[in-house]
């Protein structure tokens, strides 16, 4: 039987905006790819369509094998605070670019640099973008007040379309990151990257 290893790593970072000016030396993930809303009704707060950004792996040997990072930014905890929350980066797609820059620079685990990330450097890469405000766990059908709380579709869809089109299907190892709001998304849903089971006949391991 082949197994998955799914790695749930949490980290605390102060979120940055989505893309700024490269600066010289500066880790980008590029390859924005905005999901469809027809995939369980994924939505951001604005109604704007959820997404990605990919770095594909860099070497055969390592094709199978992918970190995702579910990004971080606080939550909004009522109409008053999502209704503005959902005019930004962290509510809305709108003004999402081709690249990110993660939080300031996509260093860490997420770096392709050998020197600096030995282990992970040659990995898929794969930063989830966040714009639901509670950590990709609302699940309201429907519109209140003009807005969408459709975080945990958001993440469904996601990893849908990561199985379907990005080979997440084939995964022999898994690590699933978060920082802030994103590191609480991996303690809430790391059963999600269990659905890697169903769809590739897999079974899943988790570490922490």
């Amino acid at each position: 039987m082949r197994y998955i290893y799914l790695f749930i790593v949490v980290f605390f970072w102060y979120w940055t905006p989505f893309t700024v000016a490269k600066q010289p030396g500066q880790q980008t993930l590029g390859g924005l790819q905005l999901v469809p809303s027809e995939l369980r009704g994924a939505a951001c707060l604005d109604g704007t369509p959820p997404g990605f950004w990919m770095r594909n792996a860099t070497n055969r040997s390592d094709s199978t094998k992918f970190v995702i990072h579910a990004q971080g930014g606080g939550w909004c905890y009522n109409e008053a605070s999502c209704a503005s929350r959902a005019k930004g980066a962290l509510g809305s797609s709108k003004s999402w670019g081709g690249t990110t820059s993660c939080y300031g620079n996509c260093d860490g685990i997420l770096s392709a640099d050998a020197g600096t990330n030995p282990d992970f450097h040659g990995w898929n890469a794969i930063w989830l973008g966040y714009c639901d405000g509670t950590s990709f766990s609302g699940n309201l059908s429907g519109t209140h007040d003009g807005l969408h709380y459709r975080g945990r579709a958001n993440l469904d869809a996601i990893l849908d379309f990561l199985l379907s089109h990005r080979g997440l299907d084939q995964a022999s190892d898994v690590i699933f990151t978060g920082g802030s709001a994103g590191g609480l998304t991996t303690y809430l849903h790391a059963v999600g990257p269990y659905a890697f089971q169903a769809a590739s006949g897999h079974q899943a391991r988790r570490s922490r």
